[in-house]
């Protein structure tokens, strides 16, 4: 992973915005992701594998779209083709673990001009649509129709720094912590028809004496509800080796994740958590799209 690129794509943005002008000079973005989106109305889920399209131009942040493909609602007819036009857009700016801030996505908005003729009959009182991450991996988005009616999705491949920390309330020594580019980098690969995620830790390491390995757990039940992305399993997970995704993947019992819980926010509106215990260890990280120029330098 080019680490420094990852950093700097956070700042080339904020100079793009910062010097946007009405000429002729465009930078257009053309992103599309596979998601995951629940819609949520009265208290029934329907689920929906579907794709979103982002279009803005960096030069202006005025001039931006946004459509999803399709869109299932509880109780009522499909929608294909929702398409948001006009918006808007800013840079927006979010914690990296050590209390500094830095770029870390774009954030779009509705605009006066703002059209959306597949929901021609709905009112929406929330829109939050966001794209960040290192490559616009960690698309999400928050709509909420005539107050009761919750739009939420997550891109089904999402990646992240960590601050990672590991205790041992059996041992006199403080926990172990790591907090950069080159360890406990996680990746989330969603599996939308079976509503699960695999979870790899690259360059794992858990202890001064542990050689790290990119490991995998693979499998657990994955839950959206109107603000986040569950990862989440009461049973004990037995993590593989990464690249081999058969039945016949190499076990990595040392490893064996009692319990697993991840957490995503929908829009990065506060970092992630990953936390599973590991016999006697507490392993605990916060998810972080970007990392200061300190810790990558």
């Amino acid at each position: 992973m080019k680490k420094t690129y990852r950093f700097l794509f956070g700042a080339v943005a904020v100079a793009a915005l910062a010097s946007c002008n009405s000429g002729d000079n465009k930078f257009e973005q053309n992103v599309t992701r596979d998601m995951l989106t629940v819609t949520i109305a009265n208290g029934q889920k329907a689920f929906t594998k579907n794709q979103a399209h982002y279009t803005f131009d960096l030069y202006n942040a005025n001039d931006a779209s946004f459509s999803i493909n399709s869109l299932n609602i509880p109780m009522a007819s499909s929608l294909n083709n929702v398409a948001f036009s006009d918006l808007t857009f800013g840079v927006k700016q979010g914690s990296v673990g050590d209390g500094t801030t830095t770029a870390c996505g774009y954030k779009f908005s509705l605009a006066p001009s703002s059209t959306y003729p597949a929901l021609n009959g709905y009112t929406i009182s929330s829109f939050d649509v966001y794209l960040g991450g290192y490559a616009y991996a960690n698309a999400s988005y928050s709509i909420t129709l005539d107050n009761n009616v919750y739009i939420t999705s997550f891109a089904t491949t999402q990646a992240y720094f960590t601050k990672t920390s590991v205790s041992d309330p059996n041992s006199s020594t403080a926990d172990f912590t790591t907090f950069g580019s080159q360890t406990n980098q996680v990746q989330i690969n969603i599996n939308a028809d079976m509503r699960t995620a695999d979870v790899t830790i690259f360059q794992a390491k858990f202890s001064d004496s542990q050689a790290a390995q990119d490991i995998v757990y693979r499998g657990i039940p994955v839950d959206i509800d109107a603000t986040r992305l569950t990862i989440m399993a009461n049973a004990p997970v037995v993590p593989t080796k990464r690249g081999n995704n058969d039945a016949n993947a190499e076990k990595l019992p040392d490893f064996t994740a009692e319990s697993f819980m991840a957490i995503i926010n929908v829009c990065y509106s506060a970092e992630g958590r990953l936390q599973f215990k590991m016999g006697d260890k507490l392993v605990s990280a916060n998810l972080l799209e970007f990392l200061p120029a300190s810790v990558l330098n």
